[in-house]
């Protein structure tokens, strides 16, 4: 991660500053977490949210799922990150066509709304740098 998204780290603002602690964006403990059937969750482990002490929070997720924050994968082909998605689909032996959909909130306000939509173009869309 750290060696494929420096570019990206370093145009995305403050240069050299602003890869934090661990070299590639990531400023404080993370944690990856792989499947047996290919599925991956990587991350900043989740910081200590009022949410998380539900007893329901607790249940439904498990003490790994509580403690951990990130993008989860749907092997062979999804991603899913804060507010996109991703469908890998193979397109031949060394063709893979990637589609990114983006999920903006409409009650946000003008200013936020757009920054989102700047932050998704800009990141994993055709403008993006990652």
């Amino acid at each position: 991660h750290g060696v494929t998204h420096m570019s990206a780290f370093l145009m995305r603002g403050g240069g050299v500053s602003n890869l934090g602690a661990g070299g590639a964006g990531v400023d404080g403990p993370s944690l990856v977490m792989l499947s047996d059937y290919g599925h991956a969750l990587g991350g900043r482990q989740g910081s200590d949210e009022e949410w998380k002490q539900r007893p329901e929070a607790k249940e439904l997720l498990g003490p790994v799922g509580i403690t951990i924050s990130g993008h989860p994968h749907i092997f062979p082909n999804c991603w899913i990150a804060e507010d996109q998605i991703s469908l890998r689909i193979p397109r031949g032996p060394n063709a893979t066509e990637i589609w990114w959909f983006t999920f903006i909130d409409r009650g946000l306000p003008k200013e936020k709304w757009e920054a989102k939509r700047q932050r998704a173009n800009h990141t994993f869309g055709p403008a993006g740098m990652l």
